[in-house]
């Protein structure tokens, strides 16, 4: 392949790139969300393979696994404002609905 042909390539790949982040912008956030925990699986996974699972029940481990971190990580939390609810909305009762934001000459007003 010709130097100025991969160029080409190059460039034709680097502004599809950019026009994909132009019209995803709104779900990019989400996508290198997920590309992250994918990448901090991936030894997981790869360890299961290692130790003799197929692919498929080691990703199928590995998503368990995570799934289950995850409801490990957050039940507290759920437990708690489930026991103390009432006093979660005497806490959040009294703060405002609207709070003004002014910075650098400019205000807005947030919901």
């Amino acid at each position: 392949m010709s130097r100025s042909r991969r160029y080409v390539l190059g460039g034709l790949f680097v502004a599809a790139g950019a026009l994909a982040a132009v019209l995803l912008a709104s779900v990019v956030g989400t996508v290198f969300f997920a590309v992250t925990v994918a990448y901090l699986l991936w030894p997981l996974r790869q360890e299961l393979i290692d130790r003799g699972q197929s692919r498929r029940i080691a990703s199928l481990s590995t998503t368990a696994a995570a799934f289950l971190a995850t409801l490990l990580l957050f039940a507290p939390l759920a437990i708690v404002v489930y026991l103390r609810f009432d006093s979660f909305v005497a806490v959040i009762g009294p703060l405002p609905t609207e709070i003004d934001v002014s910075a650098f000459g400019s205000s807005t007003t947030t919901r």
